[in-house]
């Protein structure tokens, strides 16, 4: 499970969110990009390099229209998602108490 940002191969821009693996699966509820058209293709050539389905909470950002607070705002959010599936607000909670340390170096 990642919190990712993966590009699209032609250079229009990028998906971010909640992920899983395209290649080691663990069943997370995901939303099926590819059933309808997408701005944004993250799919590479193989299975195990195919991302469009793999996002619990995709958002598409365009590179001509990229809003960096609505970027970092849903990567929060995404964040948010991945340790709450993980283990709930004490990770959380370890998580942010880690980051804060490194962050005061």
């Amino acid at each position: 499970m990642y919190v990712s940002i993966c590009f699209d191969k032609n250079g229009k821009g990028a998906v971010a969110g909640f992920s899983e693996s395209a290649s080691n699966p663990q069943g997370l509820k995901t939303v099926k990009r590819s059933d309808k058209p997408i701005n944004i293709d993250v799919d590479g050539p193989k299975k195990s390099s195919s991302f469009n389905d793999g996002f619990v909470n995709p958002e598409e950002f365009l590179k001509d229209k990229l809003e960096l607070s609505r970027l970092l705002n849903h990567i929060s959010i995404s964040l948010d998602l991945c340790l709450e599936h993980l283990g709930g607000n004490n990770l959380k909670i370890h998580f942010l108490e880690r980051m804060l340390y490194f962050l005061q170096d």
